[in-house]
């Protein structure tokens, strides 16, 4: 479920909301993540709370595989510290700000009696750190994060803020070169879909992505998000990397090739290697050697340059029997046979 305020009777309107949620809902649909139109729910500009929490009852009780709350526009906190999503009548007086928007409690509640097997929250909006960080707790030193996701009982879920607690979520304010404005955090979620993420694998995990989003926005002094898991942080894929092919690094995809090329090599070896007197044992201890890096690798689902190198020793051993094979042989039989 998707919800944006950019209207406001009592706060500030915000016109890079509305752009923001319309990108969001684009994101979310379009093809690197690939959601259909009729599983995501958008509501535009609520004037006040009235059905809203129940209306997010109705939605996640339905959902089984992943279930989103995403919400854009202003954030505040009530007298409680507990943040409160900004609606069009939302006051700006701290004791009716939890009377007038969409408290956060309520998303949190609709999570927890859904049966979905993940669940995310993405809010952008001001203070709304206050759903992640643990200073803010209900009644105990467990931060409100850590509450929705325990108890959701489901082996991963999110929490992904625009801001930190006591910080202001920021947005553009004007139009440049003909873009519409948007809010910072939204903007940089999907030019970082949009342009992939290099040195990635093909498909980007939740965590993979927050963390390239995250090292975009404070490069640019930006507010900073935030972001709080349980199960495997790097665990759901959550889009297609658009980095170009050549630029991306899939450890599992590498692991793959060298473990065709070394089936390969061995083959080959143990083909030559029985032309060469005392040759096939040092080959075929070479091989193992460098098999065993491969089995390393797949172990750590990682390569190092290091390791990549032993693999291609690999191939200097092969080339190195099949110098031998096709040197003629020496009539001296006392002279010394060539070194490997």
């Amino acid at each position: 479920m998707l919800i944006g305020t950019w209207d406001y009777e009592h706060l500030p309107s915000v016109p890079a909301v509305r752009h923001s949620m319309d990108c969001m809902y684009d994101l979310l649909t379009g093809p690197a993540i690939g959601w259909p139109k009729a599983d995501v729910t958008r509501i535009d500009n609520p004037a006040n709370p009235g059905d809203l929490a129940d209306r997010l009852m109705t939605v996640f009780d339905r959902v089984t595989d992943v279930a989103l709350f995403y919400y854009v526009g202003h954030g505040q906190d009530d007298h409680n510290g507990e943040l409160c999503l900004g609606l069009g009548n939302s006051r700006l007086e701290l004791h009716r700000r939890s009377t007038t928007s969409l408290e956060y409690r309520s998303v949190r509640g609709a999570l927890h009696h859904s049966n979905a097997s993940v669940k995310i929250v993405i809010l952008d909006c001001c203070y709304s750190g206050i759903a992640v960080d643990p200073k803010h707790s209900l009644g105990s030193s467990e931060s409100r994060a850590n509450l929705l996701l325990r108890r959701t009982d489901q082996p991963e879920a999110y929490v992904i803020t625009a801001s930190s607690a006591y910080q202001e979520a920021w947005c553009e304010t004007d139009t440049e070169y003909g873009r519409k404005p948007h809010t910072y955090f939204t903007k940089y979620l999907a030019d970082t879909v949009g342009q992939g993420v290099p040195q990635r694998p093909a498909n980007l995990t939740l965590g993979l992505l927050f963390k390239a989003v995250k090292e975009r926005l404070t490069a640019k002094n930006l507010p900073t998000p935030q972001m709080r898991s349980v199960g495997e942080p790097e665990g759901y894929i959550f889009t297609r990397n658009l980095a170009p092919s050549e630029t991306r690094n899939d450890p599992w995809e590498t692991n793959r090739r060298l473990e065709a090329e070394n089936a390969e090599l061995r083959a080959q070896i143990a083909t030559r290697g029985h032309t060469v007197d005392g040759e096939q044992s040092v080959a075929e201890k070479d091989l193992h050697e460098r098999q065993a890096v491969v089995d390393d690798l797949q172990a750590a689902n990682g390569i190092s340059s290091a390791e990549l190198d032993s693999h291609l020793t690999m191939k200097s051993v092969l080339a190195s029997l099949a110098s031998k094979r096709e040197q003629p042989v020496q009539p001296n039989s006392t002279q010394s046979a060539p070194q490997p």
